[in-house]
């Protein structure tokens, strides 16, 4: 049909109940606040004018039985978003004391025509069925007035969005007396146009099927996965299959919104972590899944595309498992040697190159002595090389970790003499250290020479450095310091999660110093500090020294260990340059020097505690160096091993 249809006909044509269905392999609920804005926008529009608006297209495959539910291909947004919106209309005008409405209206009949039919006595059909994760939730929100308690956290994504729907509908309705609720009514059923296709055609549901992964709101690759799958169970008839998909994105979709993992970026980093050990090493052909599924799909018998694809939904559950235990972040009581590194892994600002290497270990083995000792040397290995930044952006070596996760994936450690086992695994992430990641590239990297132009204060890494620094200090002193309480965001609920990456020597110091040395200690790592909030903002652009001595030493019990340790670094250099070099205090090179000492001993303990704390067992030599910093006599290298 091609002529424009109202709502009202396109659920009821010639006196015949129409059943809608979003299917499985559909995307959930997704629109967000301004699309459904411009909905409510076209309906207010049409309060003004007597015209009939063209709403959109709705495309459906027709069931095969006269009383049989349509299959929605397209307009299921929109769709969804209208019959909410007549189902909290009906609420409203309940609650406004109108059991029958205004004008004639029988709220009864508006549920009845869009929202569930009653068939028989003590049974109803749903008039738009949802797909399986958000069916409940929208039935409940269009029949009953209480919106569920928002301290219950939503499922997934898609429960968020029906929510927001709910309370944003409510909002443009309340602003309406019955009158006009009446008008938006009969606006909304009788004068919003649609045009519906529903082909019967095998051939054309299969194009219809691709249409769905082009139009509207761009699908994520997790859609698109899970569309194919879907289509690809009904259409080779494999109920076990279908089943499976929607059972697995149940929890799929759970495990990513509890760690808070909802947009497409974010499903897309979850997606290749799982398609790289699958599915595809190769780092630049990772990316669109969706496609690179479909062609080794096509390449496999019936029976190998079913174990192919099976194998591949077991995966992407059990990687989704590992996503929430990695990213969930919650300090624990009792620690083991694997939730400590696997806790300390999950605070890398960058961990893209080793995501692959996390799903496939925990999909591979069970064994947690074994899992405890790879993690290390993930850990490891991922903060020398890349939240350090000796990866260069020309050859970050991605690759090669990609081509590792994969054989390591495929690898039978059952089997004897199999080619890739976890104890393979680490020694190859060993050799990987030894050859891209050794000490010195560490502390090249850590200690700035005065002709560089890098400033620490940019590096994404700086705030989980002096996180841990932290942590170590408080192991050393008998106390505990989680990281998540360290590094965590403000939160409302918990008290010490404020913590904040500061100067010592503020950008805007008061200090009689030469500009050049000045500019050259503010950048430096030694100058940086982790500090509760506030604290820093006493002092502001204080002198440094004031500020040590005054600001930080009155912030009692808030103080970190780090920060306490300052006046020991203050009293060390004010002794080597009044007393060792005869400086006079009021001298302009006395301050110069007293603060460069300051900083090239702190900075030695920076690097010493670096060394220990990513030491890797088997690609380091066990002697750990001592590292001398002197930018107090020296106009070229900075740093030197004693």
């Amino acid at each position: 049909m091609s002529e424009l249809i109202t709502l009202e006909e396109l659920f009821q044509e010639h006196g015949e109940d129409r059943f809608f269905q979003v299917p499985d392999y559909q995307r959930s609920y997704s629109w967000e606040n301004e699309h459904r804005e411009d909905l409510l926008e076209d309906i207010s529009d049409l309060l003004l004018h007597d015209a009939t608006h063209f709403t959109g297209t709705v495309v459906a495959a027709r069931p095969d039985e006269p009383d049989g539910t349509y299959q929605i291909v397209d307009g299921q947004q929109r769709l969804t978003t209208l019959v909410l919106l007549l189902g909290r209309l009906a609420l409203r005008l309940e609650a406004l004391g109108d059991s029958e409405g205004v004008g004639g209206i029988d709220l009864e009949e508006v549920r009845d025509r869009f929202i569930r039919s009653r068939q028989r006595v003590g049974a109803t059909r749903p008039r738009l069925e949802l797909n399986t994760d958000t069916t409940a939730l929208f039935r409940e929100l269009c029949l009953k007035s209480e919106i569920p308690n928002e301290h219950i956290p939503p499922r997934n994504k898609a429960e968020t969005n029906l929510l927001q729907a709910a309370h944003q509908v409510d909002r443009y309705l309340k602003a309406y007396d019955r009158e006009r609720l009446e008008a938006l009514h009969h606006a909304v059923t009788r004068r919003m146009g649609f045009l519906f296709y529903a082909p019967r055609n095998g051939t054309e549901i299969g194009l219809m099927f691709e249409v769905i992964n082009s139009r509207g709101k761009p699908l994520s690759e997790l859609d698109k996965v899970k569309n194919f799958l879907i289509y690809y169970a009904n259409r080779h008839g494999m109920p076990d299959l279908h089943e499976q998909v929607n059972k697995a994105w149940a929890g799929i979709l759970t495990d990513l919104n509890a760690v808070g993992m909802t947009t497409n970026d974010e499903e897309q980093m979850f997606l290749q972590s799982c398609w790289v050990p699958f599915g595809d090493p190769r780092a630049r052909k990772s990316g669109p899944v969706y496609e690179g599924l479909k062609a080794q799909v096509a390449q496999e018998s019936r029976e190998g595309g079913y174990r192919r694809l099976s194998a591949f939904v077991r995966l992407l559950r059990h990687g989704a498992q590992t996503f929430r235990a990695l990213y969930s972040r919650k300090a624990v009581s009792e620690k083991t040697a694997e939730s400590i590194w696997r806790e300390r892994v999950s605070f890398h600002p960058r961990l893209a190159s080793v995501l692959p290497l996390l799903v496939a270990l925990y999909y591979r083995e069970s064994n947690g002595e074994r899992r405890a000792v790879t993690l290390e040397l993930i850990e490891k290995l991922n903060f020398r090389y890349y939240v350090l930044g000796i990866a260069s952006r020309s050859d970050s070596r991605q690759s090669e970790l990609f081509q590792l996760a994969y054989d390591y994936f495929h690898g039978d450690p059952n089997v004897p003499g199999g080619e890739f086992t976890t104890e393979s695994l680490q020694e190859r992430l060993r050799a990987f250290v030894r050859e891209n990641a050794d000490r010195r590239r560490m502390i090249k990297n850590l200690v700035l020479e005065a002709d560089e132009s890098w400033d620490f204060y940019e590096w994404p890494g700086l705030k989980f450095f002096l996180a841990s620094y932290e942590q170590s200090l408080c192991e050393s002193k008998r106390h505990s310091k989680p990281l998540p309480e360290l590094l965590s965001r403000r939160d409302p609920d918990t008290y010490n999660d404020f913590y904040h990456r500061e100067h010592i020597v503020a950008q805007n110091d008061q200090e009689d110093i030469d500009a050049e040395s000045a500019d050259y200690i503010k950048r430096r790592l030694g100058n940086f500090v982790l500090m509760r909030e506030g604290t820093n903002k006493a002092a502001s652009d204080g002198r440094a020294v004031d500020k040590i001595q005054d600001t930080y030493e009155a912030t009692g019990m808030n103080r970190l260990y780090q920060v306490q340790e300052l006046q020991e670094f203050l009293d060390r250099a004010e002794a080597y340059v009044w007393n060792e070099r005869g400086w006079k205090v009021e001298a302009k090179g006395c301050r110069d020097q007293r603060l460069r000492y300051l900083m090239d001993r702190r900075e030695e303990h920076l690097v010493a505690f670096a060394l220990e704390r990513w030491h890797v067992p088997g690609a380091d030599p066990e002697e750990l160096p001592t590292v001398r910093v002197d930018s107090v006599f020296t106009d070229g290298a900075v740093w030197q091993r004693a």
